[in-house]
């Protein structure tokens, strides 16, 4: 069995971070940064005279200040003008999507139809909506957004992803070494929705069941060199910490027979998910490895378990 997810190629960013926006707007913006938008959730049109941007300069005369904010809101990120890309695998079907959305501000309406790259026979069904997802580090919130698909293969097998108890949800923040240890707040966003039922053409099925999993890792982060030296050192390195409030498979079952999957043993290669004293924290993780795997007949036979060790190791060059 090949266990799939839809994935988004970037952090998706649908829903206002934070205050209220007009569905949609335009214009989106009243106070500059204080609102923020998701292609997805209030699309974004080219403002009238965006062509003469270039020439803009309240201080010189009349020009349209709708057009002005708009385009201003774009390039400092305020508005999301560029629409987020998904990855799925189904079967012996993979892929990406987007979806065109069309603003009708008459009527305050949005459209969203998806488009596959490259063309494909796959069919997609869309659940969006509000969804309550975590606050970091710890709370909720609610959003407007994707919340689950269904991906139906050319041969009729339909594939349900997501829902509320099957997304994941990432963030990252970044800064210099000069700063490690110091506690950041990290805003989340989904960005995997993971497979819980595959129903064939003629109506069976399997489920699939997963439980909480919350972590922490840090990477190098990409960044621009001026120069020949500025990142040279270990001073001037500047440091990516990401956080997953995610989840991890716990069962697969059908009317027959069940796959167990068993994480028992604490993880040693993460951090701390909420890392409140910052820098490199591990005294607080919780995630844990998968131990083994069990098969078993739905009345609780045993048919087969496979076991699992894990060796960890230091870079020779560390």
């Amino acid at each position: 069995m090949v266990l799939s997810h839809v994935s988004v190629q970037h952090v998706p960013d649908e829903g206002p971070l934070p205050g209220k926006i007009n569905n949609p707007p335009p214009p989106y913006f009243l106070e500059g940064a204080s609102f923020h938008t998701g292609y997805y959730r209030d699309g974004f049109t080219l403002p009238k005279g965006y062509e003469s941007v270039e020439s803009f300069d309240p201080a010189q005369g009349p020009v349209n200040m709708d057009t002005y904010n708009a385009m201003l809101d774009a390039a400092s990120g305020n508005s999301d003008t560029e629409p987020d890309i998904f990855f799925f695998n189904i079967g012996s079907y993979s892929g990406k999507f987007v979806f065109k959305v069309d603003v009708d501000p008459e009527n305050h309406t949005i459209t969203r139809t998806p488009f596959f790259i490259p063309k494909s026979d796959v069919r997609v069904e869309v659940q969006y909506g509000k969804l309550q997802m975590p606050a970091y580090p710890s709370g909720v919130e609610t959003r407007e957004t994707f919340i689950g698909f269904i991906l139906t293969a050319p041969d009729g097998f339909r594939y349900h992803f997501g829902g509320p108890k099957a997304i994941e949800y990432t963030g990252t923040e970044t800064y210099n070494l000069s700063n490690h240890s110091t506690s950041f707040g990290v805003v989340l966003a989904p960005s995997s929705w993971y497979l819980t039922r595959i129903e064939s053409p003629v109506g069976r099925h399997i489920d699939l069941e997963y439980i909480a999993d919350t972590f922490g890792y840090y990477d190098l982060a990409p960044e621009r060199c001026w120069g020949g030296e500025e990142y040279l050192t270990l001073s001037g390195q500047m440091i990516s910490r990401n956080v997953v409030n995610g989840v991890k498979l716990s069962r697969v079952y059908s009317s027959t027979e069940e796959i167990l999957f068993k994480a028992e043993t604490v993880r040693e290669d993460v951090s701390d998910y909420t890392n409140t004293g910052g820098g490199e924290t591990t005294n607080s993780v919780t995630t844990k490895r998968l131990d083994r795997i069990e098969v078993n007949v739905m009345d609780g036979r045993p048919l087969r378990k496979f076991l699992f060790d894990y060796d960890y190791f230091r870079s020779p060059r560390e």
